[in-house]
């Protein structure tokens, strides 16, 4: 979770770093909005926007497809 004060700094250095280590996939999820922004690393090693999930839907990770997570119940927490 980003810190409010300088979530924009984190949020480029993180994505940075995953971007050089080749982590394939990351999500980012803003509770108050109750959202979630799933990014993977393309073939040019930088992310592109796959999903953003809200509300009734079902999020599934690109890495295991076979897992589906209810976002209502993410956020139920």
């Amino acid at each position: 979770m980003l810190s409010k004060s300088n979530a924009k700094r984190e949020m480029k250095l993180k994505y940075e770093i995953y971007q050089e280590s080749g982590v394939t996939e990351y999500w980012l999820v803003y509770p108050e909005e109750q959202a979630i922004y799933q990014f993977i690393l393309n073939d040019e090693r930088q992310y592109r926007l796959k999903h953003m999930y809200a509300n009734d839907d079902i999020a599934v990770p690109h890495l295991f497809p076979e897992l589906q997570l209810d976002v209502n119940e993410i956020f139920e927490m």
